[in-house]
């Protein structure tokens, strides 16, 4: 059997301190906190290769399978990993499931969670997002988004070990028979050496070729990733291993010149590290291309070195006995250690699930709920779940209690998942159709009302209005769910929709809009250069009402053609876009139609908070109202501005969705599907719309 090696608590306090940079990270308090995750990388490899180099140097006296020439038991080191890691995950998978469609998770989302809770479960969930093109910059995030750096611990333990053996095997034929000893450990580091040059490599060569929207893979991938925990393989092997400590107690000498200059180099990558988490962000290119990974990578394995090594020297003291020099910082530090696989697991789930939950909570109230109900949980965890299974103690020393335990603890995920998958629903159209056929769907003829003949011969236009829509995705959703021909509210015969998904007031005029990984850029791939001809096309239909709904993209800052960034809610912007207005106004005007613009109003949950920003909503309302006013002071311009009334909002325009408007519109005011699209139609759009027109003696048909 493998001895077992010391407890070094320097360590524990190296781990705590990265899960606390992390949740940091995570809650918006530490840009740099997500380089935390490389420490883990780094002290995992480092452990996981001095156990299985302490294995193998005692030696095997058996003659099992996977002994007879390594001296590693690789089932029992699977087994070790399988009761540390696993047991927690099948608890939080389930969990995070129910716990989201409790939350209001959306029903359309709730299949790719559900995949994502499978990915969780089975280890390789950063795989899962690569594969699905899922940006790690993603607005709106998984619960189980962290599940990547899970991944590609898992996926090294299956792996590594393996290669460690071969390497044993290797080690003790060129020793002449001998297991163990400097050769093998020797050999290991090349093999570690060598997986941490070809993965450092490609990490820089794909951050180099890629554009910057592709960093995701970059990050994510277990093959660019990889080097930080061979780095802790690879130190492993050396002098400071923690398998070289593992005969006879631990040692207590006195500093040495390579123990000052150890300690020398801790410290000076202790303010390397600290430096990174505070100036780095992670959707920087140049954080990839230059090496920063790296440097976090050597930094960790320097502070890991000087922190497990025993010794008397200022930076071990510290770490061995920290708690009694420093109190309570390095007793939380160490507490957080120890604890710091629940922590990590449950706290950025529960983040996610409040904000979507409580979205206009105040951040500095729900980051303090989200840490004290996360550190809750996972002591709960940590004291009834994690330990128990582990070390085979409290409720899980008999077997009896344990198959159960096991039996329930797979069959829970296997349930949720299905059961979560089963609520979901079809992505909204606007989500789901393909930028072509949305642009086919825009440029598409309508069928127009045929005329009916008189007793005379002359034709007879049908009565009702004739109604176009125009704008960006909420315009098209409510176009595209239009009732048919003769099919809607009284009043209305023909509704025509030319709108293009992702194109904004600006978009036609060639304006740029932010992109996730920076700078600006054209929205919905260009596609927004035929806006202005879609709406031509449906101008020339000749109908009696132009109608718009802006809102959705108008909150955001714009790159003008000439260069110019112009910032949201500012009288600048308030100006291009009451220019926007008045041009479409106009249009509308040449092709004897009424303009109508809708405001923007209480978009109500699973919308972006900056689009239910109630000053936002009330700075576009007073510029959309503005804009209407200057068009309808052009000669012969019959424009007008409907605000959403109570029927739509309580509690006004920056207020709640009421249960009716709920009925028809989702998030950011799209409308979800077929039969909500009537209902907007036939109880609020139609009848007002009618009314508008005939207010001011609009007659019907113009």
């Amino acid at each position: 059997m493998a001895r077992r090696l010391p407890h070094r608590p320097g360590l524990d306090r190296l781990r705590g301190a990265a899960v606390a940079a992390v949740v940091a990270y995570h809650l918006g308090y530490l840009r740099g906190g997500f380089l935390g995750v490389d420490v883990f990388f780094v002290l995992s490899g480092f452990l996981v290769t001095s156990l299985l180099l302490a294995e193998a140097g005692a030696g095997a006296r058996d003659s099992a399978v996977g002994r007879r020439a390594s001296g590693i038991d690789l089932v029992a080191f699977w087994r070790a990993r399988f009761r540390r890691l696993v047991p927690a995950v099948l608890v939080v998978v389930p969990v995070v499931l129910f716990a989201a469609r409790l939350a209001g998770w959306p029903r359309n989302r709730l299949d790719d969670l559900a995949i994502d809770g499978a990915a969780t479960v089975t280890w390789w969930e950063n795989w899962r997002q690569i594969l699905a093109g899922t940006s790690y910059w993603d607005p709106s995030p998984s619960p189980f988004r962290h599940a990547w750096s899970l991944a590609i611990e898992e996926q090294f333990y299956v792996v590594w070990p393996l290669v460690v053996v071969a390497v044993a095997v290797l080690a003790g034929r060129l020793a002449g028979g001998r297991r163990g000893g400097r050769s093998l450990e020797r050999t290991v580091a090349v093999a570690a050496t060598a997986g941490v040059a070809a993965s450092a490599s490609l990490h820089l060569a794909l951050a180099h070729r890629l554009p910057e929207a592709d960093m995701s893979r970059v990050y994510l991938g277990t093959d660019t990733r990889v080097f930080a925990i061979l780095a802790g393989c690879a130190l492993a092997c050396t002098r400071w291993g923690l398998a070289r400590t593992v005969t006879g107690p631990d040692a207590d000498p006195p500093p040495t010149r390579s123990t000052t200059l150890m300690d020398g180099g801790a410290i000076l990558a202790a303010v390397v590290l600290v430096w990174l988490a505070v100036s780095s962000e992670v959707s920087d290119p140049d954080l990839f291309r230059r090496g920063g990974f790296l440097v976090a990578a050597a930094a960790s394995a320097s502070l890991a070195v000087a922190v497990s090594t025993p010794g008397r020297s200022p930076v071990r003291t510290v770490a061995a006995r920290g708690g009694s020099l420093l109190g309570p910082p390095a007793t939380v530090l160490g507490y957080l250690g120890l604890r710091s696989y629940g922590i990590y697991l449950w706290s950025w789930p529960i983040q996610v699930l409040a904000e979507h939950r409580w979205p206009d909570a105040a951040r500095h109230t729900r980051s303090v709920a989200v840490l004290l109900v996360a550190l809750a949980v996972a002591e709960c965890s940590y004291r009834w779940l994690e330990n128990p299974i582990r070390r085979g103690t409290g409720w899980a020393t008999e077997r009896r209690h344990r198959r159960p335990a096991w039996a329930l603890g797979v069959a829970l995920p296997v349930l949720a998942i299905v059961l979560i998958t089963q609520a979901a629903v079809p992505d909204p159209i606007h989500e789901d159709l393909e930028t072509d056929d949305a642009l086919e769907i825009a440029r598409t003829q309508p069928t127009r009302p045929t005329s009916t003949t008189a007793a005379n011969g002359e034709p007879v236009q049908p009565p009702g209005l004739h109604v176009l829509v125009i704008g960006d995705s909420v315009a098209f959703t409510i176009g595209y769910y239009k009732p048919g021909l003769f099919e809607g509210p009284e009043g209305i015969d023909w509704i025509d929709s030319r709108s293009v998904i992702g194109c904004g007031l600006l978009a036609a005029s060639g304006f740029e809009y932010p992109k996730e990984s920076g700078g600006f850029g054209a929205p919905a791939g260009g596609d927004c250069e035929v806006q202005a001809e879609v709406e031509s096309l449906g101008l020339a239909e000749g109908p009696d009402v132009v109608v718009t709904f802006p809102g959705a993209w108008e909150v955001f800052a714009v790159r003008s053609p000439d260069g110019e960034v112009i910032e949201p809610m500012t009288d600048r912007m308030a100006a291009v876009q009451a220019e926007a207005i008045v041009a479409r106004a106009r249009a509308a005007h040449d092709a004897g139609a009424a303009f109508v613009v809708v405001g923007w109003a209480c978009p109500g949950g699973g919308t972006p908070p900056e689009r239910r920003d109630p000053d936002f909503i009330e700075w576009f309302d007073r510029t959309m109202r503005g804009a209407v006013e200057r068009a309808a002071a052009e000669p012969g311009v019959d424009a007008r501005y409907i605000a959403p009334d109570e029927q739509v909002c309580d509690g006004g325009i920056a207020g709640d969705p009421t249960e009716a408007k709920e009925g028809w519109m989702g998030d950011s005011n799209h409308v979800p599907d077929l039969e909500s699209g009537q209902r907007l139609w036939h109880e609020w759009l139609g009848p007002l719309l009618v009314a508008e027109m005939d207010a001011t003696g609009e007659a019907a048909g113009g």
